[in-house]
């Protein structure tokens, strides 16, 4: 029975890998997805907004005569925003600091937009089109939403395919920067075999300490009884200084 149970949960992840994988692939993962995911984030985060603005009160009247035009306006703006800095256009399970520098640019650019056009209905009509507290909120909440998708499906990726890889443990001595180089090295090429379970390094002051969630040990007291209790199948030396 467990037997059974285990084949069964290994197609249903090869099956979920499979989708999982011609979404994420730059060839057919459509660019309209994730701007789809982008708007419907923007729509999430400014229905937040007023709900905490309000204190989930959607009978105030405010409430019905901002929202609606609040939502049209800002996912109009928002739509711009990702269509001008691209922020659809990288592969979701690449993602990187450019693409954070990509949403950031869209999202602030746009808000700084929002702003003057409230500062302008301020000057001329004596009102505010934008409660300033739903911008803040809406930004942060869109920011988080963004990247955390992104991130989500990077992590969801890379777990899901290691899961079906048998790799190297690997250790490194080092803990300092080369060691932080050489780890992202390894972590970054997805066809590496290899994967690190832990750091060593002589400085007593590293000790217990971490890296990226990579544990560092001291080379000299903990070495011995690390490797009796984790199979260590190669260390990569990487240090400045021998």
């Amino acid at each position: 029975l467990l037997k059974i149970n285990a084949q069964s949960e290994h197609r249903i992840a090869n099956y979920f890998m499979n989708y999982l994988k011609i979404f994420l692939n730059k060839k057919y993962a459509p660019r309209w997805a994730i701007l789809m995911f982008d708007c419907i984030f923007t729509i999430i985060s400014v229905f937040l907004a007023f709900a905490l603005r309000f204190n989930f009160d959607f009978n105030v009247p405010e409430v019905h005569d901002l929202l609606l035009l609040n939502v049209l306006l800002i996912l109009a703006v928002r739509a711009v925003g990702f269509y001008f800095f691209k922020t659809y256009h990288g592969v979701v399970r690449y993602t990187s600091t450019h693409d954070a520098k990509n949403i950031f640019l869209a999202l602030v650019s746009g808000t700084m937009f929002l702003v003057i056009l409230n500062i302008l209905l301020q000057i001329f009509h004596n009102h505010d089109f934008i409660p300033y507290s739903i911008l803040i909120i809406e930004i942060i909440s869109t920011a988080v939403m963004m990247m955390g998708f992104r991130v989500s499906i990077k992590m969801l990726y890379s777990e899901l395919k290691s899961s079906h890889i048998e790799k190297k443990n690997v250790v490194i001595f080092g803990g300092g920067e080369s060691g932080l180089i050489t780890k992202r090295t390894i972590d970054q090429d997805r066809d590496s075999m290899r994967k690190i379970i832990a750091f060593f390094d002589d400085d007593p002051q590293k000790k217990n300490k971490s890296i990226e969630g990579v544990r560092i040990y001291n080379f000299c007291n903990d070495f011995k009884e690390f490797s009796s209790r984790n199979r260590i199948d190669e260390m990569i030396i990487s240090v400045q200084f021998l």
